[in-house]
């Protein structure tokens, strides 16, 4: 489960006030800027470039635009994303026109509602460059790690043996490819000199860089078979092998990230920029008790914590729909936030009323549909039972 962390939320606007300065103390301009993050936990040391500025992202993950900037990344001399539009959040699953307009379109859920949800699991399980590139960050983090409550530090020394690696051998990286071509092969298997066969690109790069400290004895070329059979006391013959497997060990491959954890990462990473921007909107009432006699038409209107109403910055799309025998449900008004509901129930009768609604964003295109549901009662007590 995710470890809760308390970090500010990263809106246009919000984030040039509270962040100022952070990423950007040396520039004059400073306070029209805004902070984005590449994956709300944060991945580190990406390079990033807009028009104004460029940089590399913070601990937290944390890059600065001008609203209405493109974005590029890199992992040092390794290009992995260009032009995308700048937002206050940004993962792989947002790297190509494609892609975007998949989000932008969404689909109809089950019961009928508009929804982003499919869209963005579709990516995260199939898209190809959308998983390659998320597992490739996740290989050359520090850590290997694919535990969402952590950030993933790609450290300067990685960088460097990367740079290095791309400026000699210049390989032919392409993110668009087969995901089991990508990370081929599935078990990694090493000659006797301690090479990886048959790697993919990808796996051959990262078979060339040593995750630990300079001059740490895992950096070292590992025994070859060769001077380990040749070996005649038994004792170093074991110590030979034991060091030649930890070397190898310390090797990180894209086998050791799955499609699946790659895909759960992206879609963790998603729910909680949604949840986060959910969050200052609310239904009121939150919940409806009703007399039998009051059958006139009742209203509900979508809220915005701290804004005295819904002063829409706003709602850009919005959906409702009474489910219960005992509703019905006469309009939905999207430029007011309001939806208007009646009961022709008797006592002991309820129903929910659910609210589907999207909310416009004036820097960044939000294609997020936020849901919630509003419990109506008719009773002739005051209590509405649950």
């Amino acid at each position: 489960m995710r470890e809760t962390k308390l970090k500010p939320l990263l809106l246009p606007g919000l984030c040039a006030f509270v962040l100022t300065g952070c990423l950007d103390s040396d520039d004059s301009n400073g306070n029209d800027r805004n902070i984005g993050t590449f994956t709300q936990i944060g991945v580190e040391n990406l390079s990033y470039e807009t028009r104004s500025r460029s940089g590399t992202t913070d601990e937290e993950g944390r890059y600065s635009y001008l609203p209405g900037e493109t974005i590029s990344f890199s992992i040092g001399d390794l290009p992995i994303a260009s032009n995308v539009p700048t937002a206050p959040f940004l993962t792989s699953m947002d790297f190509t026109e494609e892609q975007r307009q998949r989000l932008q379109e969404g689909d109809i859920s089950e019961e009928g509602f508009h929804t982003h949800r499919i869209a963005e699991e579709e990516l995260a399980s199939s898209n190809r460059i959308a998983i390659n590139t998320m597992r490739l960050i996740m290989a050359l983090g520090e850590d290997l790690q694919t535990d969402p409550s952590k950030p993933i530090r790609i450290t300067d020394r990685t960088i460097e043996q990367l740079n290095r690696y791309l400026a000699e051998n210049e390989p032919d990286i392409d993110f668009s490819q087969p995901v089991l071509s990508f990370a081929s092969p599935r078990t990694p298997k090493y000659d006797k000199k301690g090479n990886l066969e048959g790697g993919s690109v990808v796996n051959q790069m990262l078979d060339e860089i040593c995750f630990e400290p300079e001059g740490d004895e895992l950096c070292e070329p590992p025994p070859t078979r060769k001077e380990i059979s040749e070996t005649t006391d038994d004792g170093l013959r074991q110590d030979l092998e034991q060091k030649r497997q930890q070397i190898l060990d310390a090797r990180h491959t894209l086998s050791e990230i799955s499609q699946n954890d790659v895909k759960n990462f992206l879609l963790s990473e998603a729910k909680d920029f949604r949840l986060d921007l959910e969050a200052p909107y609310f239904l009121d009432p939150d919940a409806v008790t009703l007399a039998p006699d009051e059958t006139g038409i009742q209203e509900i209107r979508i809220r915005r914590i701290g804004s005295g109403g819904v002063q829409l910055q706003g709602i850009g799309a919005l959906d409702a729909s009474a489910q219960g025998d005992a509703l019905n449900l006469h309009s939905v008004d999207w430029q007011s936030g309001v939806v208007e509901y009646s009961h022709h129930g008797d006592a002991g009768d309820s129903g929910t009323i659910l609210v589907n609604f999207k909310i416009e964003s004036p820097d960044f295109e939000n294609y997020r549909w936020f849901r919630k549901t509003v419990k109506v009662c008719v009773t002739e007590n005051s209590q509405c039972s649950q």
